[in-house]
């Protein structure tokens, strides 16, 4: 698992930053709306009720003006029946039990007392007095035959007059909104005309006020609208916009909770995640370090091995010199035409080449870094070649070296140079072997060397190509890194490319690859001549 670098962790870390936003912003959202639902619809539960309430109010006045409407009625029936009305003859008492009547009745204003013809004999009132006397009831300005109720009476069982009680209705609505007028507004009207209004009345529509017609002796003369005063209103519906207020504010702490977890969580995520990625890095390093270590076992083996063969080679020079030297002397002592001349000079041959192939190999194994110092590009790919050509005959590849005259020598380390041709020489090999397992005219190295010109500076380059499997194009930025390899497990270790691209970069060169999968690869180092 990869590591994040800075720009991924800040496009990650912004991505989960527009993420909570939205969702914190949708959760807001969605209370604060939860909010209003449950506000406008409690709002509208209790405008319904203070409306149901209103109604409910208008019916009571309609039901107890009736009621007392009824009251008067029977109250006037009782008088008439119950005394002796014949006013010349009255008791003094029969006025004050009259007066009574006008003062515990509501909405009685007055009684007045007429003959058959309707003509007016007494009036108990306070207001009126007895300016109507001798005169018909029709001829009162206030008279409404809606507005009295009357009783027949009698004396020895002939009728004698009629008794008639005028309702106030003005006064039986103030008696019975003493205490509702607080919170009610209430208005009468009769035939158009506004004959009651409460002192709280306030014209302004609105969706509370209740009208209800009022039904005297049964004819609908009054018309009586109700409705709540604004401080009521307010007063039942306060605390309904609470339900706003303390929505938005728990809409908003719900938003500001959400997004701390969010924050916090996601902090939380990207530390377990830089954990985790840690962790993996832990194993792929430890997984590195275990393959360094065998690498560096390897190395050790390889080390002694080739302090071993150093030592060997020492060994066999002296042998080598001595066959070489007697071969000499049988040459010296044979005559000019003798066979024993051409058998030395063949074993002089071969012994010469036994110790240049012993000196190549003292040159590679030598251990520690040299010095720079000038070296012919000729003499280094010779000693390559000359190392690997028997492996490549035995796998029936077919080595070219085309090296041109006269190149410059170069300030290197030889034995590092060296190191990086045997390595790209030993991939060719293995590539042509996994193409052609037999023998192929194709089946071809060629190791070429030239001076160029780049950017006003003279390179030596050195060229490897062969053409067998090549590089896909995939994985061509790839080669050069560590443990990086495309040979199968126990064949390779990925540390050859990593090694000749680090050597080729100590000596301010570089090497570059072309390749076509399928048909060639061609790897080209160059080297600064004037190092």
């Amino acid at each position: 698992m990869m590591l994040l670098n800075k720009k991924e962790a800040s496009n990650l870390k912004k991505n989960k930053l527009v993420s909570s936003v939205v969702i914190v912003i949708l959760v807001f959202a969605l209370f604060l709306f939860a909010s209003f639902v449950l506000w406008y619809t409690t709002r509208s539960k209790a405008f319904d009720q203070i409306s149901e309430n209103s109604l409910s109010k208008a019916e009571y006045y309609a039901n107890e003006i009736e009621i007392r409407s009824n009251r008067l009625e029977f109250g006037i029936e009782q008088l008439a029946t119950s005394y002796d009305l014949e006013l010349d003859n009255a008791d003094p008492k029969i006025k004050e039990d009259i007066e009574f009547y006008i003062q515990n009745y509501d909405g009685l204003d007055e009684i007045i007392i007429t003959d058959n013809d309707f003509i007016i004999k007494s009036v108990i009132s306070n207001e009126s007095g007895n300016k109507y006397i001798n005169k018909s009831i029709k001829d009162i300005d206030t008279y409404s035959e809606n507005d009295y109720v009357f009783a027949p009476f009698y004396i020895d069982n002939e009728l004698n007059g009629f008794v008639f009680g005028r309702i106030n209705i003005i006064k039986m609505i103030q008696s019975i909104s003493r205490e509702e007028q607080l919170n009610y507004e209430i208005i009468i009207v009769n035939d158009n005309n506004t004959i009651y209004m409460s002192d709280n009345w306030e014209m302004l529509k609105d969706n509370f006020t209740q009208s209800i017609s009022i039904n005297l002796k049964d004819s609908s003369m009054y018309e009586l609208s109700i409705k709540p005063t604004i401080e009521f209103v307010d007063m039942n519906t306060r605390h309904i916009s609470l339900i706003l207020i303390f929505g938005s504010l728990f809409s908003l702490i719900i938003a500001i909770v959400m997004w701390i977890s969010i924050r916090l969580k996601f902090k939380s995520s990207l530390l377990v995640k830089a954990q985790k990625e840690l962790l993996s890095k832990k194993n792929e390093l430890e997984t590195k370090n275990k393959v360094l270590q065998k690498q560096i076992r390897n190395q050790q083996k390889l080390e002694s091995i080739g302090t071993l063969a150093s030592g060997v080679a020492h060994e066999i020079n002296n042998p080598i010199n001595g066959v070489m030297n007697y071969s000499q002397l049988i040459m010296d002592a044979s005559e000019a035409d003798s066979e024993n001349i051409l058998y030395s000079k063949e074993i002089i041959s071969e012994t010469k080449r036994i110790s240049d192939l012993v000196s190549n190999i003292l040159q590679f194994s030598r251990q520690g870094k040299e010095n720079f110092s000038n070296a012919r590009i000729e003499d280094i790919i010779g000693r390559s070649v000359s190392l690997v050509r028997t492996i490549l005959k035995k796998d029936q590849i077919e080595l070219q070296s085309k090296v041109d005259d006269n190149l410059p020598d170069i300030k290197c380390r030889s034995q590092e140079i060296q190191q990086v041709l045997m390595n790209l020489l030993i991939n060719a090999r293995d590539s042509l072997n996994d193409k052609y397992v037999e023998y192929n005219e194709d089946k071809v190295i060629i190791i070429s060397a030239k001076k160029s010109n780049s950017n006003n500076k003279e390179w030596l380059q050195i060229i490897v190509e062969d053409h067998g499997k090549g590089i896909p194009m995939s994985i061509q930025s790839k080669i050069f890194k560590q443990f990086f390899t495309t040979k199968d497990i126990g064949k390779g270790t990925g540390l050859g490319l990593a090694i000749s691209y680090d050597i080729i970069k100590e000596h301010n060169g570089e090497i570059r690859i072309e390749s076509e999968e399928g048909l060639f690869a061609r790897f080209i180092v160059s080297l600064p001549c004037d190092i």
